[in-house]
């Protein structure tokens, strides 16, 4: 959990960042979405990870 929440706060930082001049709403809606998206694609790769591994033994 603790990688997670590191990454979620990274992505929090850089979204920030490059989305300075839109609104508070636009801001919130577009973050939760793409965090989502990324938060997806790391735990789908970390278990897609581990099958492949449990396949060379």
């Amino acid at each position: 959990m603790d990688y997670l929440r590191l990454i979620q706060d990274m992505f929090r930082s850089y979204y920030l960042t490059v989305s300075s001049d839109s609104s508070l709403p636009d801001l919130v809606s577009g973050y939760e979405h793409q965090l989502s998206q990324v938060l997806d694609m790391m735990i789908y790769g970390i278990l897609e990870e581990d099958s492949s591994k449990k396949g060379e033994k």
